[in-house]
């Protein structure tokens, strides 16, 4: 058997943690001609050093465990004798990799001193993952909280959730090709192919440049194009009429000089549960279209510019996240001054409001069959529909013996939420369109990085971002229809329009609400300007001294209204103002009688009511019954209409914000280094408007959050390197943890006079979360034809104080808004989650590779509401992925067998205590590719 060795180093970019392992093993097996090999060998160098100027620093390590595993993949088990692959001295690229006997270890990288999980890209394809939430699936300790792309949440170590609000930065940064996102729900709504490694790293991050995140940050590395012709493409069918196909062109355009790639994908699918109202309409369906063009320009070997265009047109989808309505307990958790539990009041809530008369007219809808039968029927389903496009220009030089590079990125952003009649499982004219949300996004960036050579007694990073994003129009709103008068009505309300026998109240109740239109629309400006800087120094062989220090000024502005953009058939039945805004109604009491305070025009409003809905000239001549069923319809239309205001601005939040990072880092041995880490990191406070005032609307200003990070870690390989683990301890501290509440909105609660407390959704600040733990990551090689990875950690993620969480259903039935939260664990922080993968790949029948690969994903039991439903536990859940196959070793042909969820298991869950959420169930696909 043949030893190779090729040199690496890998300093200055942000890896550590996890590292690949690629597998050999004994020459007696090969079959491949040693010239072929040598052949193969030279043009994957020939496309390293290619891509290699093009790369982005911090992710140099997906690079190297990309190019590895390709040459894993085509030349495993046998390794051809090659001289060593030399670097450019400022490369930061390889300088020892060792490949003894039966095994080929990349040990991970001794200079980082934070935790880094790493997966390739040849792992993800191997089971034709594409989607985000699945990539998330793959990476130790990150969980991913998902309704609809927009409300998509990342959470490292058991905090970061704030799905879904665009005034705030996520906690969690997302970062493709070098450029930076400013909100998750781009990555979310993107599904990525041609992938060369996602890779996650821990704690606060923003020294090495890029937008700054308090948490830690995911990032996504794709391949890039190369002068070496390339064609690929696979089309993968499956269960419930799934459809993918994926393609990917490359080469040289003008040798030498200029070079491009091409990529393309396509997925639809139907999904899990049909619309019994609408047979062509399905829940949970795929309807996805991604593209990706990239040129790389080299005119020398000083200068080279990276172009990447990317799209994904507008998707049409239902129901990303799928729901099932479950009956109402009859008790409340709290109890009375005499200690027994309060009653629910069954009455008012959605069974109750479908229980009555007017929805007994449909009768082909039954509650127990349709509400609470775990099926969907609903009338006139609108799909949610999302599109992002966008572009990154990324320039290098090199400067004598430093990197310069500039980085100029744009992305928008569209999102218009899927509508259903009022809540899930209706068939009746409720709610109708327009959506119910709505998001316009763009965000434009630019970064100049320059870095030092490295390697030396000292080597630094050092650079300037700026950073713009814009939400021109973000809106929430609701248009009702004809049925939302007799749904929305409390009970007495109801009892008396629709009880009275000559159709007069069931006029107003009708008018009440039908096609009225009413929205809340913000525009959002942020703005960021960054100075940043990372050093290493190292004083002795063994001892390496990292600190970073990231200076960035935040500038976050909000406005706002609230408004009634269509009055609808019941224009009259305004009141005369809400708050400063003038609606022209008139005003009247809680019985119906006019106040003295109406003007002529009033009044004349008041005898076209009286006239319209009962055939009397003057409200003056209504009975008291009648001026009583018009309040009840004004009532009905009030709580609807809730607090409007003019356009408003919010309190803006100005501040610098710094970012600081110092590890010292030992290098014991070969195989052995400790680090020690203090990272602290500050994310903007928000500038919002959360509900109404007599004046406008209310601006509740946060302040920024900050967090406190501490790790020790050590780093070793043993059994003569076929095994290497990397684990670390941690404590993360926050204080003023930025995440949506509930505040109490009082004027709703009077206006809605349900018996419940009404609140108004925004953003908060908790005054002290903590998050513990540790963490495992591991590769093992020692098995012929296999590599094993481990990744493994345990959280303690608790609120220290927080004294004003908004109650959960359960704890109605009492006036008190809150109760107090201290000690208890976040929502979406499982105690314990464990990620194994097994990759087998093993030459068979003389030219053919026969491969396996197993994902195994665990979380145990967790909260998943945000006010800590006690209903809304989610399981243990452990989740078995699979993908069986084989091929040719030139990959002109390849058959896979797709598994996902293959022990179907069940790891539905309640969301609060009256929505439960089915879990995905199992699917079976097949999938075959080619490469030319």
């Amino acid at each position: 058997m043949r030893t190779r060795q090729i040199a690496a180093l890998l300093p200055g970019m942000m890896a550590g943690g996890l590292l690949f392992a690629a597998n050999s093993a004994c020459a007696q097996s090969v079959q491949k001609d040693d010239a072929e090999i040598r052949a193969e060998n030279a043009r994957l160098r020939e496309q390293i050093e290619k891509l290699r100027p093009a790369a982005d620093p911090r992710s140099e390590n997906a690079r190297l465990i990309q190019e590895l595993e390709a040459l894993k993949a085509r030349n495993s088990p046998a390794v051809a004798e090659s001289p060593p692959v030399a670097a450019p001295a400022d490369s930061g690229a390889l300088e020892a990799v060792t490949v003894r006997g039966r095994r080929n270890v990349l040990a991970p990288l001794k200079e980082t001193p934070r935790s880094v999980s790493i997966v390739s890209g040849t792992e993800l394809a191997k089971q034709d993952t594409v989607n985000f939430r699945d990539f998330v699936t793959r990476i130790g300790n990150v969980g991913m909280g998902y309704n609809n792309p927009q409300a998509a949440s990342l959470t490292i170590r058991g905090v970061g959730w704030a799905s879904g609000v665009g005034q705030l930065d996520p906690s969690v940064g997302m970062n493709v090709d070098g450029e930076s996102y400013g909100t998750g729900a781009i990555a979310a709504s993107t599904n990525f192919i041609d992938v060369e490694s996602v890779d996650v790293v821990r704690g606060p991050q923003g020294t090495l440049g890029g937008k700054n995140s308090s948490i830690g940050q995911i990032s996504i590395r794709t391949r890039q194009p190369s002068f070496t012709p390339e064609a690929s493409a696979s089309i993968t069918y499956g269960q419930r009429n799934t459809l993918r196909t994926q393609a990917v062109f490359g080469g040289a355009v003008i040798p030498d000089l200029l070079a491009w790639r091409g990529t393309f994908y396509r997925e639809q699918a139907d999904g899990q549960e049909a619309n019994a109202n609408e047979k062509k309409t399905t829940f949970q369906n795929r309807d996805r279209t991604f593209g990706r063009v990239q040129f790389l320009l080299t005119p020398s070997s000083d200068f080279n510019a990276r172009l990447s265009l990317e799209m994904t047109p507008t998707m049409n989808e239902n129901g990303s996240y799928l729901e099932f309505p479950r009956p109402t307990p009859e008790f409340y958790d709290t109890r009375d001054a005499n200690g027994d539990r309060i009653r629910v009041n069954q009455a008012l809530e959605q069974a109750g409001r479908l229980s009555r008369p007017w929805f007994a007219q449909e009768r082909n809808y039954s509650i127990s069959k349709d509400l609470f039968g775990d099926r969907i029927n609903q009338l006139n389903q609108v799909p949610s529909k999302y599109s992002t496009k966008g572009g990154n220009l990324t320039l290098n030089w090199n400067v004598g013996e430093h990197r310069l590079q500039s980085i100029t990125g744009y992305r928008d952003y569209y999102f218009d939420n899927g509508i259903s009649s009022a809540g899930p499982n209706t068939v009746f004219d409720i709610d109708r369109s327009p959506t119910p949300g709505h998001v316009e996004y763009w965000q434009a960036s630019q970064e100049f990085r320059l870095s030092s050579p490295t390697g030396g007694l000292f080597d630094y990073t050092t650079g300037i971002y700026l950073y713009h994003n814009r939400m021109p129009d973000r809106r929430t709103q609701t248009s009702y229809g004809g049925d939302a008068g007799a749904y929305y009505a409390n009970l007495a309300q109801y009892n008396r329009l629709d009880g009275n026998g000559n159709g007069n109240g069931r006029y107003l109740l009708v008018n009440s609400l039908d096609r009225l239109y009413v929205k809340t629309k913000d525009d959002i400006r942020n703005d960021s300007i960054a100075f940043y800087g990372n050093t290493n120094f190292r004083p002795t062989e063994q001892l390496t001294l990292n600190g970073g220090l990231r200076l960035t000024f935040e500038n976050r502005r909000t406005r706002s209204q609230r408004l009634i953009e269509n009055e609808g058939y019941g224009a009259e039945l305004d009141p005369a103002q809400v708050n400063n805004v003038q609606l022209g109604g008139f005003d009247s009491g809680a019985n119906g009688a006019l106040t003295a305070n109406n003007s002529a025009a009033q009044i004349a409003v008041a005898n076209a009511v009286a006239l319209k809905y009962f055939g009397v000239a003057q409200y003056s001549a209504l009975t008291p019954a009648q001026r009583q069923q018009v309040a009840d319809a004004k009532s009905i239309r009030a709580g609807r209409v809730g607090g409007l205001y003019l356009n408003s601005y919010a309190e803006p939040f100005q501040q610098w914000l710094p970012t600081a990072t110092f590890s010292p880092i030992y290098k014991f041995d070969a195989d052995n280094t400790g680090y020690l880490t203090y990272q602290h990191g500050e994310k903007a406070g928000v500038a919002q408007i959360v509900g109404a005032t007599a004046a406008g609307g209310k601006s509740i200003p946060l302040k920024a959050e900050r967090t406190d990070s501490f790790e020790a870690g050590w780093r070793t390989a043993l059994l003569d390197r076929s095994l290497t683990l990397n684990a670390d301890v941690f404590l993360t501290k926050i204080h003023d943890y930025i995440q949506p509440m509930y505040f109490e909105d009082k004027a709703q609660t009077l206006i809605n006079n349900d018996g419940k407390i009404a609140y108004s959704s925004g953003l908060g600040n908790v005054p002290s979360v903590r998050t513990r733990g540790l963490e495992l990551d591991a590769v093992y090689t020692g098995i012929g034809f296999t590599t094993l990875r481990l990744a493994g950690a345990y959280n303690d993620a608790r609120y220290v104080s927080f004294p004003t969480l908004a109650k959960p259903a359960e704890l109605g039935g009492s006036t008190t808004p809150y109760y107090d939260a201290s000690g208890k664990t976040l929502p979406g922080a499982p105690k314990f989650s464990l990620n194994a993968n097994a990759d087998y790949t093993r030459p068979v029948l003389a030219d053919k590779l026969f491969h396996a690969n197993a994902n195994y994903r665990y979380t145990s039991s967790y909260n998943n509401d945000p006010s800590l439903s006690r209903y809304a536990v989610a399981p243990p859940a452990g989740i078995v992925d699979l993908a069986v196959g084989l091929g040719t070793r030139d990959g002109q042909f390849d058959l896979t067998l797709l598994a996902k969820n293959l022990l179907n298991n069940d790891y539905g869950f309640y969301t609060n205590w009256i929505i439960y959420a089915p879990s995905t169930k199992r699917w079976f696909g097949v999938m075959l590719s080619t490469r030319l």
